[in-house]
């Protein structure tokens, strides 16, 4: 059978920092909460899934003074429709100036992919539930995708999320990137490569 790992990865040298192996006596939540009591986060900025997006765990990374950038899926109904709305308002009002909206494109893996990166700062927003998120959340992004497979696959995604990350709409791409990247350089490793 196979092992349920929670790893702690360190994306600009590609080196595994940790690792918490949660099949029998832990949850995965409870793996990263293990893996962030052992190793020192102050400074960096802590990726995950949606499935990490719980206040105890968004607490303990702010207690140990690093920053969280968290995917938000519709598995969280309330956050997740009242981020959609927030868009749904700025698009409307075509508010979503220049410094907040960055795109790139690329070629690898045989596809061609467009992305846009458009963020909002929560304290500008009049949203009750926002502006009460998780502990120092202070920006929501929407990320539109594109993949050009062939010339008759094309494929769109919608994904939101949620940081404290104070910074700019292009380094938070940069952040995203590097969360995608683990799933190329570390779990298709060890499904692929290590079965």
């Amino acid at each position: 059978k196979a092992k349920v790992l929670v790893h702690a990865l360190n994306v600009d040298m590609l080196l595994v920092l940790a690792q918490a192996d949660a099949s029998l006596t832990m949850s995965e939540v409870a793996g990263a909460k293990y893996l962030l009591d052992l190793l020192d986060i102050r400074g960096s900025c802590i990726s995950a899934d949606a499935g990490f997006l719980g206040a105890e765990l968004i607490s303990l990374i702010r207690q140990k003074k690093a920053d969280y950038l968290i995917t938000l899926k519709a598995k969280s109904p309330r956050y997740y429709k009242a981020v959609q709305e927030a868009f749904e308002v700025a698009d409307q009002a075509n508010s979503i100036t220049a410094q907040h909206y960055f795109e790139d494109e690329e070629q690898a893996h045989g596809r061609n992919t467009k992305r846009t990166y458009e963020m909002l700062c929560i304290d500008t927003l009049d949203n009750e539930l926002l502006s009460s998120f998780y502990q120092d959340a202070s920006r929501v992004i929407r990320v539109k995708r594109w993949h050009d497979l062939t010339k008759k696959d094309k494929a769109f995604k919608l994904h939101y999320y949620i940081t404290s990350k104070e910074t700019t709409v292009d380094q938070i791409a940069k952040l995203i990137r590097n969360h995608w990247d683990i799933e190329y350089n570390l779990r298709r490793v060890l499904d692929v490569v290590f079965k």
